[in-house]
C-alpha cells in the first residue's frame, strides 16, 4: 500500500474524528449552559458524559459498517478517528472549561 493512501486515510480518519469530537463539544457546551443555575455545573456535566460514551462508540460503530468500503486504508482511518475523536475531544472540552472558568 502506497504512503500517499495511509496520508489520505489517516486525514480521512482525522476528520471524521474531528467532526465528532465537535458534536460532542457542542452537546457538552449546551448541556453546562443549560444547568448554568445548578451550584456546580462542571460537576453535572460529568454525569452527562455517559452520553458523551454512547456518541463515541456509535461513530467507532459505523466506521466498523465501512469496513467493506475501506479495506485498504481502514487502519489508518481508524487511528486517525480515534485521535480526532480521544486528542481533538479533550482540546474542545479544555475550552469549554475554561470559558466556564472565565464566566464565573
Amino acid at each position: 500500500m502506497s504512503v500517499l493512501l495511509y496520508i489520505l486515510g489517516g486525514f480521512l480518519g482525522l476528520a471524521y474524528g474531528t467532526a465528532i469530537a465537535y458534536i460532542n463539544g457542542r452537546l457538552t457546551e449546551n448541556y453546562i449552559r443549560n444547568n448554568k443555575d445548578h451550584e456546580n455545573p462542571m460537576q453535572r456535566a460529568n454525569g452527562f458524559s455517559a452520553t458523551r460514551q454512547i456518541i463515541n462508540a456509535g461513530a467507532l460503530v459505523v466506521l466498523f459498517l465501512f469496513y467493506g468500503i475501506l479495506k485498504k486504508m481502514f487502519l489508518p482511518v481508524l487511528i486517525g478517528a480515534l485521535i480526532g475523536i480521544g486528542f481533538v475531544s479533550y482540546v474542545f472540552l479544555f475550552r469549554i472549561g475554561k470559558k466556564t472558568q472565565d464566566d464565573e
